[in-house]
């Protein structure tokens, strides 16, 4: 099986305030279904309502900077539920503390926008 073959099977959970709609389009042409969300808070309720589904998220494409609760927040509290699922933070914030802060949350990993 190809990655892109492997990627069509997967289920994103896609967390961002500004550029959400675009990015998720461009998404949707890589993975099986993407579920989006507007800020840390809405991506830790869609993370629960899609755990006990068939088709269940299978990684997380997150902002850390967004209203209402943070993507590190929001991850820190999908752990409690769920240690493994791989989580990816595509973020501008790139102070140390973010940093270590999404090590010890097992962040697979951390990407720096222009």
């Amino acid at each position: 099986m190809s990655n892109i073959e492997y990627l069509r099977t997967q289920t994103v959970l896609f967390v961002e305030e500004l550029a959400r709609d675009v990015l998720a389009k461009i998404l949707t042409k890589l993975f099986k279904k993407v579920i989006t969300a507007a800020n840390g808070q809405e991506g830790l309720e869609n993370f629960n309502k899609e755990k006990n589904t068939d088709e269940p998220i299978d990684l997380i494409i997150s902002d850390i900077n967004m209203p209402i609760m943070n993507g590190l927040e929001m991850l820190e509290n999908i752990r409690k539920i769920d240690s493994e699922v791989p989580a990816i933070f595509v973020t501008a914030r790139n102070e140390t503390n973010n940093i270590l802060k999404a090590i010890d949350l097992n962040v697979s990993n951390y990407v720096i926008k222009p």
